[in-house]
Protein backbone atom coordinates (compact mmCIF):
# COMPACT_ATOMS: atom_id res chain seq x y z
CA UNK A 1 0.00 0.00 0.00
CA UNK A 2 1.39 3.23 -0.96
CA UNK A 3 1.41 5.65 1.68
CA UNK A 4 1.55 9.42 0.37
CA UNK A 5 3.52 12.08 1.51
CA UNK A 6 2.01 14.00 4.49
CA UNK A 7 3.92 16.45 6.71
CA UNK A 8 3.13 19.05 9.35
CA UNK A 9 6.30 20.91 9.53
CA UNK A 10 5.44 22.63 13.16
CA UNK A 11 5.15 19.56 14.52
CA UNK A 12 8.37 18.21 12.66
CA UNK A 13 10.33 21.11 13.97
CA UNK A 14 8.77 20.28 17.38
CA UNK A 15 10.76 17.13 17.26
CA UNK A 16 13.78 18.76 16.18
CA UNK A 17 14.27 20.82 19.08
CA UNK A 18 13.75 18.24 21.09
CA UNK A 19 16.04 15.92 19.59
CA UNK A 20 18.58 19.13 19.69
CA UNK A 21 18.22 19.41 23.88
CA UNK A 22 18.26 14.95 24.05
CA UNK A 23 21.76 15.72 21.94
CA UNK A 24 23.04 18.80 23.91
CA UNK A 25 22.09 17.11 27.56
CA UNK A 26 23.51 13.70 27.26
CA UNK A 27 27.10 15.54 25.87
CA UNK A 28 26.97 15.97 29.21
CA UNK A 29 28.69 12.35 29.17
CA UNK A 30 31.91 13.22 27.74
CA UNK A 31 33.29 14.92 30.63
CA UNK A 32 31.26 13.00 33.42
CA UNK A 33 32.59 9.87 32.61
CA UNK A 34 36.02 11.45 32.10
CA UNK A 35 35.87 12.54 35.46
CA UNK A 36 33.93 9.66 37.12
CA UNK A 37 34.76 6.25 35.70
CA UNK A 38 38.30 5.50 35.80
CA UNK A 39 40.77 5.09 37.89
CA UNK A 40 43.68 7.53 38.20
CA UNK A 41 47.17 6.26 36.76
CA UNK A 42 49.14 5.75 40.06
CA UNK A 43 46.50 4.10 41.73
CA UNK A 44 47.52 2.00 45.17
CA UNK A 45 46.57 -1.39 45.80
CA UNK A 46 47.33 -5.39 43.97
CA UNK A 47 43.75 -5.82 43.17
CA UNK A 48 43.05 -2.03 41.74
CA UNK A 49 46.49 -2.24 39.71
CA UNK A 50 45.23 -5.23 38.06
CA UNK A 51 41.86 -3.54 37.23
CA UNK A 52 43.02 -0.05 35.76
CA UNK A 53 44.08 -1.20 32.44
CA UNK A 54 40.73 -2.90 31.92
CA UNK A 55 38.71 0.59 33.18
CA UNK A 56 40.98 2.65 31.36
CA UNK A 57 39.85 1.21 28.12
CA UNK A 58 36.07 0.61 28.45
CA UNK A 59 36.15 4.66 29.86
CA UNK A 60 37.32 5.55 26.60
CA UNK A 61 35.34 3.20 24.56
CA UNK A 62 32.17 3.92 26.29
CA UNK A 63 32.81 7.85 26.67
CA UNK A 64 33.55 7.63 22.20
CA UNK A 65 30.29 5.65 21.86
CA UNK A 66 27.52 8.12 23.86
CA UNK A 67 29.43 10.99 22.61
CA UNK A 68 28.57 9.36 18.78
CA UNK A 69 24.81 8.85 20.21
CA UNK A 70 24.55 12.66 21.72
CA UNK A 71 25.81 13.65 18.09
CA UNK A 72 23.60 11.84 16.27
CA UNK A 73 20.51 13.54 17.99
CA UNK A 74 21.66 16.89 17.69
CA UNK A 75 22.45 16.10 13.78
CA UNK A 76 18.82 14.58 13.42
CA UNK A 77 17.66 17.84 15.07
CA UNK A 78 19.11 20.30 12.63
CA UNK A 79 18.11 17.51 9.62
CA UNK A 80 14.33 18.00 11.07
CA UNK A 81 14.90 21.52 11.50
CA UNK A 82 15.54 21.78 7.54
CA UNK A 83 12.73 20.01 6.71
CA UNK A 84 10.48 21.55 8.23
CA UNK A 85 11.14 24.10 6.03
CA UNK A 86 10.86 22.05 3.15
CA UNK A 87 7.57 21.23 4.19
CA UNK A 88 6.14 24.60 5.26
CA UNK A 89 5.36 25.00 1.28
CA UNK A 90 4.69 21.62 -0.19
CA UNK A 91 3.11 22.64 -3.52
CA UNK A 92 6.52 24.27 -4.65
CA UNK A 93 8.68 21.08 -3.40
CA UNK A 94 11.62 22.81 -3.93
CA UNK A 95 14.70 24.42 -1.86
CA UNK A 96 13.94 27.86 -2.44
CA UNK A 97 11.86 28.76 1.53
CA UNK A 98 15.24 26.65 3.31
CA UNK A 99 17.55 28.45 1.12
CA UNK A 100 15.92 31.63 2.02
CA UNK A 101 16.16 30.91 5.70
CA UNK A 102 19.88 29.89 5.43
CA UNK A 103 22.56 31.71 5.82
CA UNK A 104 25.91 31.35 4.10
CA UNK A 105 29.21 31.29 5.76
CA UNK A 106 31.74 34.44 4.41
CA UNK A 107 33.72 32.14 2.63
CA UNK A 108 34.62 31.48 -1.77
CA UNK A 109 33.18 28.54 -2.79
CA UNK A 110 30.29 27.77 -0.80
CA UNK A 111 27.19 25.93 -2.43
CA UNK A 112 24.50 28.82 -2.53
CA UNK A 113 21.97 26.22 -3.57
CA UNK A 114 18.94 26.57 -5.78
CA UNK A 115 15.32 25.11 -6.23
CA UNK A 116 17.14 21.75 -6.95
CA UNK A 117 18.98 22.02 -4.00
CA UNK A 118 20.09 22.93 -0.43
CA UNK A 119 22.39 25.79 0.16
CA UNK A 120 25.60 24.93 2.76
CA UNK A 121 25.21 27.21 5.62
CA UNK A 122 22.87 27.70 9.06
CA UNK A 123 19.97 27.27 8.83
CA UNK A 124 17.27 29.40 10.73
CA UNK A 125 15.31 27.85 13.54
CA UNK A 126 11.49 27.21 12.29
CA UNK A 127 9.17 29.62 13.09
CA UNK A 128 6.48 28.28 15.34
CA UNK A 129 7.22 24.69 16.41
CA UNK A 130 5.04 22.51 18.27
CA UNK A 131 5.96 22.02 21.83
CA UNK A 132 7.36 19.03 22.57
CA UNK A 133 8.79 19.50 25.82
CA UNK A 134 11.91 18.76 27.09
CA UNK A 135 13.46 15.13 28.12
CA UNK A 136 13.14 13.78 31.17
CA UNK A 137 15.44 11.81 34.00
CA UNK A 138 18.28 12.96 32.24
CA UNK A 139 20.69 13.38 35.31
CA UNK A 140 24.48 13.09 35.86
CA UNK A 141 24.63 13.57 39.59
CA UNK A 142 28.10 12.34 41.40
CA UNK A 143 28.72 8.71 42.34
CA UNK A 144 28.19 8.21 45.77
CA UNK A 145 31.76 9.79 47.80
CA UNK A 146 34.34 7.41 47.50
CA UNK A 147 35.36 6.37 51.45
CA UNK A 148 38.37 4.69 52.49
CA UNK A 149 37.44 2.67 55.11
CA UNK A 150 39.91 0.44 55.51
CA UNK A 151 40.70 1.66 59.52
CA UNK A 152 36.96 1.52 59.90
CA UNK A 153 37.09 -2.14 58.74
CA UNK A 154 39.70 -3.14 60.85
CA UNK A 155 38.37 -1.38 63.52
CA UNK A 156 35.04 -3.86 63.01
CA UNK A 157 37.34 -6.67 62.93
CA UNK A 158 39.06 -6.18 66.36
CA UNK A 159 38.76 -3.54 68.58
CA UNK A 160 42.20 -4.30 70.25
CA UNK A 161 44.31 -5.10 67.06
CA UNK A 162 45.31 -2.00 66.62
CA UNK A 163 46.97 -1.30 69.90
CA UNK A 164 48.55 -4.62 69.03
CA UNK A 165 49.98 -2.98 65.80
CA UNK A 166 50.81 0.51 66.82
CA UNK A 167 53.12 -1.65 70.03
CA UNK A 168 54.51 -3.83 67.64
CA UNK A 169 55.39 -0.96 65.48
CA UNK A 170 57.19 0.91 68.32
CA UNK A 171 59.17 -1.87 69.22
CA UNK A 172 60.43 -2.80 65.87
CA UNK A 173 59.89 0.03 63.25
CA UNK A 174 57.35 -2.48 61.38
CA UNK A 175 53.57 -2.70 60.79
CA UNK A 176 52.72 -6.10 60.45
CA UNK A 177 49.07 -5.64 60.24
CA UNK A 178 49.70 -3.01 57.71
CA UNK A 179 51.95 -5.67 55.90
CA UNK A 180 49.38 -8.29 55.93
CA UNK A 181 46.80 -6.38 54.71
CA UNK A 182 48.95 -4.81 51.32
CA UNK A 183 47.64 -7.75 48.93
CA UNK A 184 43.44 -5.80 49.71
CA UNK A 185 44.98 -2.60 50.21
CA UNK A 186 43.58 0.42 48.29
CA UNK A 187 40.58 2.20 48.16
CA UNK A 188 38.46 -0.46 46.88
CA UNK A 189 35.27 1.61 47.45
CA UNK A 190 36.67 3.40 44.19
CA UNK A 191 35.53 0.41 42.27
CA UNK A 192 31.82 0.42 43.29
CA UNK A 193 32.64 4.52 42.76
CA UNK A 194 33.19 3.53 39.28
CA UNK A 195 30.41 0.96 38.54
CA UNK A 196 28.08 3.82 39.56
CA UNK A 197 29.24 6.15 37.29
CA UNK A 198 28.13 4.16 34.17
CA UNK A 199 24.59 3.08 35.49
CA UNK A 200 23.93 6.81 36.41
CA UNK A 201 25.50 7.63 32.83
CA UNK A 202 23.85 4.48 31.16
CA UNK A 203 19.84 5.29 33.44
CA UNK A 204 20.20 9.14 31.46
CA UNK A 205 20.99 8.15 27.85
CA UNK A 206 17.77 5.37 28.43
CA UNK A 207 15.78 8.25 29.66
CA UNK A 208 16.96 10.30 26.69
CA UNK A 209 15.74 7.28 24.86
CA UNK A 210 12.08 7.08 26.55
CA UNK A 211 11.80 10.99 25.94
CA UNK A 212 12.94 10.93 21.83
CA UNK A 213 10.71 7.49 21.11
CA UNK A 214 7.78 9.67 22.92
CA UNK A 215 8.62 11.91 20.36
CA UNK A 216 8.40 9.63 17.47
CA UNK A 217 5.32 7.95 18.36
CA UNK A 218 3.77 11.75 18.28
CA UNK A 219 5.20 12.87 15.05
CA UNK A 220 3.92 9.49 13.53
CA UNK A 221 0.68 10.96 13.04
CA UNK A 222 2.19 14.27 11.45
CA UNK A 223 4.12 12.94 9.00
CA UNK A 224 4.48 9.49 6.39
CA UNK A 225 5.81 9.60 2.95
CA UNK A 226 9.65 7.54 1.76
CA UNK A 227 11.62 10.49 4.36
CA UNK A 228 9.37 9.78 7.06
CA UNK A 229 10.09 6.26 6.78
CA UNK A 230 13.60 6.83 6.40
CA UNK A 231 13.38 8.52 9.70
CA UNK A 232 11.31 6.14 11.27
CA UNK A 233 14.42 3.05 10.46
CA UNK A 234 16.61 5.36 11.67
CA UNK A 235 15.43 6.00 14.53
CA UNK A 236 14.50 2.67 15.86
CA UNK A 237 18.23 1.85 15.16
CA UNK A 238 19.31 5.18 17.03
CA UNK A 239 16.68 4.45 20.42
CA UNK A 240 17.58 0.86 20.28
CA UNK A 241 21.77 1.70 20.98
CA UNK A 242 20.66 4.49 23.43
CA UNK A 243 18.66 1.93 25.39
CA UNK A 244 21.13 -0.80 25.38
CA UNK A 245 23.32 1.95 27.63
CA UNK A 246 20.66 1.41 30.48
CA UNK A 247 21.15 -2.24 31.14
CA UNK A 248 24.58 -2.15 30.15
CA UNK A 249 25.48 0.19 33.15
CA UNK A 250 23.31 -1.65 35.60
CA UNK A 251 25.14 -4.64 34.71
CA UNK A 252 28.80 -3.39 35.23
CA UNK A 253 27.64 -1.34 38.56
CA UNK A 254 26.37 -4.99 40.14
CA UNK A 255 29.42 -6.72 39.12
CA UNK A 256 31.74 -4.12 40.44
CA UNK A 257 29.73 -3.80 43.70
CA UNK A 258 30.04 -7.34 43.97
CA UNK A 259 34.36 -7.08 43.35
CA UNK A 260 34.06 -4.37 45.69
CA UNK A 261 32.36 -6.65 48.40
CA UNK A 262 34.84 -9.56 48.22
CA UNK A 263 37.78 -6.87 48.62
CA UNK A 264 35.73 -5.83 51.57
CA UNK A 265 35.80 -9.64 52.92
CA UNK A 266 38.99 -10.07 51.97
CA UNK A 267 40.54 -7.75 54.38
CA UNK A 268 38.31 -8.64 57.12
CA UNK A 269 39.30 -12.48 56.58
CA UNK A 270 42.66 -11.31 56.73
CA UNK A 271 42.66 -9.45 59.84
CA UNK A 272 39.98 -11.69 61.57
CA UNK A 273 43.05 -14.41 60.99
CA UNK A 274 45.07 -11.98 62.51
CA UNK A 275 43.56 -12.05 65.63
CA UNK A 276 43.00 -15.59 66.00
CA UNK A 277 46.17 -16.49 65.94
CA UNK A 278 47.50 -13.54 67.84
CA UNK A 279 45.02 -14.64 70.70
CA UNK A 280 47.25 -17.39 71.94
CA UNK A 281 50.06 -15.14 72.48
CA UNK A 282 49.10 -12.05 74.11
CA UNK A 283 46.02 -10.28 76.24
CA UNK A 284 44.84 -7.22 76.48
CA UNK A 285 44.32 -5.10 80.25
CA UNK A 286 42.01 -2.57 79.63
CA UNK A 287 41.61 -2.09 83.54
CA UNK A 288 42.23 1.62 83.68
CA UNK A 289 40.29 2.42 80.64
CA UNK A 290 43.14 2.25 77.68
CA UNK A 291 43.82 -0.82 75.89
CA UNK A 292 47.09 -2.04 76.85
CA UNK A 293 48.78 -4.91 74.97
CA UNK A 294 50.21 -7.18 78.30
CA UNK A 295 53.32 -9.46 77.42
CA UNK A 296 52.32 -13.06 78.20
CA UNK A 297 56.10 -14.10 78.35
CA UNK A 298 58.79 -13.88 80.75
CA UNK A 299 60.16 -10.54 80.72
CA UNK A 300 63.79 -11.40 80.03
CA UNK A 301 63.13 -13.43 76.80
CA UNK A 302 59.56 -11.78 76.23
CA UNK A 303 59.54 -8.77 73.76
CA UNK A 304 61.91 -9.21 71.31
CA UNK A 305 60.64 -12.70 71.27
CA UNK A 306 56.87 -12.39 70.97
CA UNK A 307 57.47 -9.49 68.07
CA UNK A 308 59.08 -12.02 65.97
CA UNK A 309 56.32 -14.81 66.76
CA UNK A 310 53.92 -12.15 66.35
CA UNK A 311 55.24 -11.01 63.04
CA UNK A 312 55.41 -15.15 62.22
CA UNK A 313 51.77 -14.94 63.07
CA UNK A 314 51.56 -11.84 60.37
CA UNK A 315 53.52 -13.38 57.98
CA UNK A 316 51.06 -16.93 58.78
CA UNK A 317 47.89 -15.27 58.07
CA UNK A 318 49.04 -13.72 54.54
CA UNK A 319 49.68 -17.20 53.44
CA UNK A 320 46.47 -18.96 54.66
CA UNK A 321 44.53 -15.71 52.65
CA UNK A 322 46.96 -16.06 49.29
CA UNK A 323 44.07 -18.11 47.98
CA UNK A 324 41.50 -15.34 48.70
CA UNK A 325 43.49 -13.09 46.73
CA UNK A 326 43.76 -15.44 43.89
CA UNK A 327 39.79 -16.11 43.86
CA UNK A 328 39.48 -11.53 43.66
CA UNK A 329 42.31 -11.86 40.97
CA UNK A 330 40.33 -13.99 38.83
CA UNK A 331 36.94 -12.21 39.31
CA UNK A 332 39.43 -9.35 38.00
CA UNK A 333 40.58 -10.81 35.09
CA UNK A 334 37.33 -12.01 34.25
CA UNK A 335 35.24 -8.47 34.51
CA UNK A 336 38.50 -7.53 32.48
CA UNK A 337 37.58 -9.80 29.84
CA UNK A 338 34.12 -8.92 29.65
CA UNK A 339 34.76 -4.96 29.23
CA UNK A 340 37.40 -5.72 26.57
CA UNK A 341 34.79 -7.79 24.82
CA UNK A 342 32.25 -4.97 25.17
CA UNK A 343 34.32 -2.51 24.68
CA UNK A 344 35.21 -3.53 20.91
CA UNK A 345 32.06 -5.16 19.52
CA UNK A 346 32.62 -5.67 16.13
CA UNK A 347 32.25 -9.66 15.63
CA UNK A 348 31.46 -10.61 19.09
CA UNK A 349 28.17 -11.07 19.01
CA UNK A 350 26.35 -13.68 21.11
CA UNK A 351 28.82 -16.56 22.03
CA UNK A 352 32.08 -14.12 23.05
CA UNK A 353 29.85 -11.87 25.09
CA UNK A 354 28.34 -14.81 26.65
CA UNK A 355 31.51 -16.71 27.33
CA UNK A 356 33.11 -13.50 29.05
CA UNK A 357 29.75 -12.90 31.11
CA UNK A 358 28.99 -16.71 32.31
CA UNK A 359 31.78 -16.74 35.12
CA UNK A 360 30.49 -13.13 36.43
CA UNK A 361 26.84 -14.76 36.36
CA UNK A 362 27.25 -15.32 40.18
CA UNK A 363 27.18 -11.97 41.42
CA UNK A 364 24.35 -11.49 39.01
CA UNK A 365 21.97 -14.00 40.14
CA UNK A 366 19.22 -11.44 41.37
CA UNK A 367 16.53 -11.76 38.73
CA UNK A 368 16.07 -8.40 37.52
CA UNK A 369 20.43 -8.64 37.50
CA UNK A 370 20.09 -11.46 35.21
CA UNK A 371 17.96 -10.03 32.68
CA UNK A 372 19.74 -7.04 32.28
CA UNK A 373 23.05 -8.73 31.54
CA UNK A 374 21.73 -10.66 29.06
CA UNK A 375 20.47 -7.45 27.31
CA UNK A 376 24.22 -6.44 28.02
CA UNK A 377 25.63 -9.17 26.65
CA UNK A 378 23.02 -8.83 23.13
CA UNK A 379 25.13 -5.97 21.78
CA UNK A 380 23.21 -6.15 18.29
CA UNK A 381 21.92 -2.75 19.40
CA UNK A 382 25.38 -1.04 19.28
CA UNK A 383 26.88 -2.74 16.25
CA UNK A 384 23.49 -1.06 14.61
CA UNK A 385 23.60 2.40 16.08
CA UNK A 386 23.73 4.67 12.89
CA UNK A 387 26.69 5.96 11.53
CA UNK A 388 25.90 8.28 9.13
CA UNK A 389 24.21 11.72 9.77
CA UNK A 390 19.96 11.01 9.05
CA UNK A 391 18.82 12.89 5.53
CA UNK A 392 15.71 13.40 4.23
CA UNK A 393 17.06 12.94 1.17
CA UNK A 394 18.31 15.20 -2.17
CA UNK A 395 16.61 15.90 -5.06
CA UNK A 396 12.70 15.43 -4.89
CA UNK A 397 13.51 12.63 -2.29
CA UNK A 398 12.22 14.66 0.53
CA UNK A 399 8.93 14.36 -1.21
CA UNK A 400 8.60 11.24 -2.64
CA UNK A 401 5.25 9.21 -1.16
CA UNK A 402 6.97 5.44 0.21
Amino acid sequence: MTERLTARSSEIAGLGNLLDRIGVDTLASHRYLLDHAGLGENVVGQILQRLQPYLAGFQEMTRTRQVHLSDNCMEMGAELNKAAWLYADQDQKNYDLLNAHTTLPPLSGIDRGSSDRAAVGHVDEFEGPADYGRPHGIDYHSPNPVLDDLRDVLADASEWLGEIDRTIFELSGWSPLREAAIPVTGNWNEIRRIGQAYQIAGDAMEAAAESFAAGVRRVDGYWNGAAAQAFTDYADRQLAAMRWEGPAGRTISAICAAISDQLREAALAVVRKIVELLESEVAVDNARGALKVVIKKVPVVGTAWQVESIIEICWKAMDLTKELILKIEKVVDDFGAFLDALGDPEGQVGKKIDDTLRPLNDFLDDGKQAVEAVKTADIRPVLGTPDDDFSVGTGDEPWRDA
